[in-house]
């Protein structure tokens, strides 16, 4: 049987992800606001990891709101196929 890399997503997400609101959409993942390891480049941008299946349309701009604080989108990459997203955020 082949296990795919989402197979224990929503296990790893219930221990370590956090809630928060995009557009009017609560969505699980990881927030770092401290930066990241983004395309081998160290960044110190907020970023917002989630299932690439949690991700709707956003436009750049639209807020993510956590607790009371509140970014904006600056980009969504593509997906690499890992079954996580990256979304690259602003601090508003």
């Amino acid at each position: 049987m082949t296990i795919s890399p989402l197979d224990d997503a929503d296990a790893f997400l219930s221990d370590f992800a956090v809630t928060v609101t995009i557009g009017n959409k609560q969505v699980k993942g990881i927030l770092d606001t401290e930066g990241a390891l983004v395309n081998f480049v160290d960044t110190l941008t907020p970023i917002f990891e989630c299932k690439t299946s949690d991700i709707e349309d956003w436009p750049r701009g639209t807020n993510l709101v956590h607790g009371d604080i509140t970014y904006r989108i600056v980009a969504i990459p593509p997906s690499d196929g890992s079954g996580f997203t990256m979304i690259t955020l602003e601090r508003q």
